[in-house]
């Protein structure tokens, strides 16, 4: 797809059925993502470990100002 991962596109995570666009930026695969699959992302405890140490804040952020 040619919007998969883009801002407001498709999410990035092929397993996903939301239909949502994808507003929440993935500092680690640089890629965008809908609000479930970013917040599933997020609770996931080793994504949590890693994004805390090599971002100092969650692996998915939302992204306000584009």
């Amino acid at each position: 797809m040619e919007n998969k991962g883009r801002l407001n596109g498709t999410c990035n995570l092929s397993s996903c059925k939301s239909g949502l666009p994808a507003t929440w930026w993935n500092h680690g695969s640089m890629n965008h993502y809908c609000e479930p699959c970013a917040k599933m992302l997020n609770a996931d405890p080793y994504n949590k470990r890693d994004a805390i140490r090599l971002f100092g804040h969650d692996l998915c952020t939302k992204v306000t100002n584009p």
